[in-house]
This record gives C-alpha cells, sequence and structure tokens, in this order.
C-alpha cells in the first residue's frame, strides 16, 4: 500500500507550509489525483486519516480530487481522456497510446486557522 507513503509526503508538505506561514491547523486540504497515478483515493483518505492525529492536519476536511487521464495516441497524433491507458485511440481506432496527463498527484489548497504573525 504505496498511499501510505504518499500520506507521510503529503503530512510532510502540511508540515513544511505550517512552519513557513505560522498557521496552527489545516480546516480542509484539496489532493487532485490522476486517474491514472495507481493511487487508491479511498486508500490515500485512510493512511491520511492514520498518520495526520496530533498534527496540524488532524480533523481536517480532505478532498480527494479526481483528474482525468490524457492520452496521446502514438500514431494519429490525438489527444484523448481516459480511465485507463489500455484503450483505443477514438480517432483511429489503434492501441498504443503515451500518457499526457492524469498520472501525477499533488496538492492544490490547504485552507487554514487564523495565521499568527510573529
Amino acid at each position: 500500500m504505496h498511499e501510505a507513503t504518499l500520506a507521510l509526503e503529503v503530512l510532510n508538505i502540511v508540515e513544511d507550509t505550517r512552519r513557513h506561514q505560522n498557521f496552527q491547523r489545516v480546516m480542509s486540504l484539496d489532493i487532485e489525483v490522476g486517474q491514472l497515478s495507481c493511487v487508491e483515493a479511498s486508500a490515500l483518505q485512510f493512511a491520511l486519516m492514520a498518520v495526520s492525529s496530533g498534527t496540524a492536519l488532524e480533523n481536517a476536511t480532505i478532498n480527494i480530487l479526481p483528474v482525468p487521464g490524457r492520452l496521446c495516441c502514438k500514431h494519429c497524433g490525438r489527444e484523448f481522456f481516459s480511465a485507463t491507458v489500455f484503450t483505443v485511440c477514438p480517432q483511429c481506432q489503434r492501441s498504443g497510446a503515451r500518457i499526457i496527463g492524469g498520472d501525477d498527484m499533488r496538492v492544490t489548497q490547504i485552507e487554514v486557522s487564523e495565521v499568527q504573525y510573529v
């Protein structure tokens, strides 16, 4: 379950941001997860809840937002969306496409409680 490792990395991003921006806790967190990223959203959600205890992320609303997979046909160059790489091109009906998007995961927004100015 690599989602546990990803959850720890998300927690590191949150904690680094907290130190730089002086907030106490996260109210909500948005994470975009590409359909071709091999990340299981429910497993990531569970892992984030497990690692957040006692951190700025504890009790935050976590929004995992799906991002469609984008492919480009190796034969005709048509770009199209798909949830799997095992698909045929809608234009030339041939298989064989390269991934051009939707294979990543990123934190897109952190909504925080009041910032503490020093």
